[in-house]
């Protein structure tokens, strides 16, 4: 299958486990949002046995967790690796400055574990660190896509609607975090500009062709 589309899929994959997790140790918490983790969970499982395996699959092709390390090798590799034009080097720096602060909320979740906190204090930081994995992996999804030209192509609804969702995130984490009087602030409220630009000019660009 599309390694867009597998990415995608394992992400929300995680999403959910970790999204119920929460739910777990904040002991219940919303039922509404448990059922949609599940959905999730379900759909997740589902799409990748019939999208990406295929019903037909071969036992020599690779198993959920093998593709999810290939994909999680193959992620840190293309962070690492220089953008190929202007549009992939601005979402290479927002995948940077998400992923830096998915690492400050990871550091929280350790310190919180070795200081025996509460359930409901572990809580707290995973949920956060788990939307931040959503959105970094959905950035850098758009990152790899600039990298190989694939913004312009008529099949490129997806890549429009990721970067609304984006722009959206970012919009919101910006205003509640000081927005332009804060430099985090300001920073992800100038991504959120940048991701809305890029997805209506895509959107107005194939409207024409």
């Amino acid at each position: 299958g599309s390694d867009t589309y597998k990415r995608i899929n394992l992400s929300l994959l995680e999403y959910a486990v970790l999204g119920l997790s929460v739910i777990k140790l904040s002991g219940g918490g919303n039922p509404i949002l448990k059922v949609a983790y599940i959905i999730t969970l379900i759909n997740t499982i589902k799409g990748y046995a019939y999208g990406v395996l295929g019903l037909d699959k071969k036992s020599g092709s690779d198993t959920m967790l093998q593709d999810f390390i290939k994909g999680v090798k193959s992620t840190i590799k293309g962070i690492c690796s220089d953008p190929k034009n202007m549009k992939s080097f601005g979402y290479w720096s927002a995948t940077l400055m998400v992923v830096t602060m998915k690492l400050f909320k990871l550091k929280d979740i350790i310190l919180a574990v070795q200081s025996s906190a509460a359930s409901k204090d572990i809580a707290m930081p995973l949920a956060r660190f788990n939307r931040l994995s959503l959105l970094a992996l959905m950035i850098y999804t758009l990152k790899d896509a600039a990298d190989g030209d694939l913004l312009s192509l008529s099949s490129a609804t997806t890549f429009i609607q990721l970067n609304y969702v984006c722009a959206l995130v970012l919009g919101i984490v910006g205003v509640l975090g000081g927005g332009m009087m804060s430099p985090l602030g300001g920073a992800n409220v100038a991504f959120a500009a940048f991701f809305a630009v890029n997805g209506l000019s895509t959107f107005f660009k194939l409207s024409i062709l």
